[in-house]
């Protein structure tokens, strides 16, 4: 295994990591989500004239994405 593919992973292992203590962290959704490692849920609320809304995302790890925090390099 390259150094540079080790550096990848641990990169994505971070990132994982962040996303699954909840804490706030830059990453690129859509590449996440066609990898099968994230999936988001949304919460609700009304505006001020009674239409709903989407207040934020919350993502969340899969099965896949677990497996692939405990990959050790």
């Amino acid at each position: 295994m390259m150094d540079a593919e080790r550096q990848t992973i641990r990169k994505m292992q971070s990132i994982l990591l962040s996303i699954q203590n909840g804490k706030p962290r830059f990453f690129n959704i859509v590449q996440y989500e066609n990898l099968g490692l994230v999936y988001s849920t949304e919460n609700h609320g009304k505006d001020a004239t009674g239409n709903d809304i989407i207040i934020n995302h919350k993502w969340h790890l899969t099965e896949k994405g677990k497996q692939l925090l405990t990959v050790i390099i």
